[in-house]
């Protein structure tokens, strides 16, 4: 019998996503919960950047238990070429379809992007709509990204 199992390991988890989990108001709590405890549970790599956990970090810190379970992914020299290239993709692009989002935020974005195609992970988590919607104008050009969107909002069974 064929194996239809699908590979969701690793998964790279974005600041929204940790905004979502620790915060019970946020709309979709109870989504970030119920995953991150199945990928615990199931034994699934979790990635967060560096890049998240300085930004997150500002307003709150993330919990120890909630770091034990996580593998933390330094912003390198591979990396650092890997978002310049993701960054020269999005400038070619055209300016009035792009999202109204800062340049920083962009960039930040795009930082995550580089970390998720470089370290293999097949998804990113987050709770950000707009990330989504810069990995649709990216994913079309040339196949630049290798991971999918896995969004809070529209949750699904892996």
């Amino acid at each position: 019998m064929e194996n239809k199992t699908r590979k969701i390991d690793p998964i790279l988890l974005d600041t929204s996503f940790f905004i979502t989990l620790m915060n019970e108001t946020r709309p979709h709590h109870d989504t970030a919960v119920d995953y991150f405890d199945l990928w615990v549970k199931s034994g699934i790599t979790l990635y967060v950047s560096t890049i998240v956990l300085a930004e997150f970090s500002v307003k709150e810190s993330i919990t120890d238990v909630v770091k034990r379970q996580l593998r933390i992914l330094p912003f390198d020299y591979d990396h650092a070429f890997e978002a310049a290239r993701l960054f020269r993709v999005w400038l070619n692009l055209d300016k009035s379809a792009k999202p109204n989002r800062s340049r920083d935020t962009i960039k930040d974005d795009i930082k995550l992007f580089a970390q998720a195609n470089v370290s293999g992970a097949v998804f990113l988590a987050t709770d950000d709509q707009g990330m989504e919607r810069i990995v649709g104008m990216l994913q079309p050009k040339r196949k630049t990204l290798k991971f999918k969107i896995l969004p809070l909002w529209n949750p699904f069974v892996l």
